[in-house]
């Protein structure tokens, strides 16, 4: 997961942008950061589940070989 912390980063910080952008009140911004803060929670969630059950997977399958 920390290899991937960059892009989560990155796609944050562009997400944030482009819905401060489509919003201009301060409640938007503030409604902008927290969508932002969402969909990288979001997305760290689903690569770790994915992940998790990629390595168990693999185990699975290494110990019935």
């Amino acid at each position: 997961m920390s290899a991937c912390n960059g892009d989560l980063k990155a796609m944050h910080d562009a997400f944030g942008t482009y819905l401060e952008g489509q919003m201009v009140s301060s409640h938007g911004k503030s409604g902008a950061r927290q969508a932002a803060d969402r969909v990288t929670t979001d997305t760290r969630e689903k690569a770790r589940s994915y992940l998790t059950r990629y390595v168990e997977r693999e185990r699975y399958v290494a110990n019935n070989r």
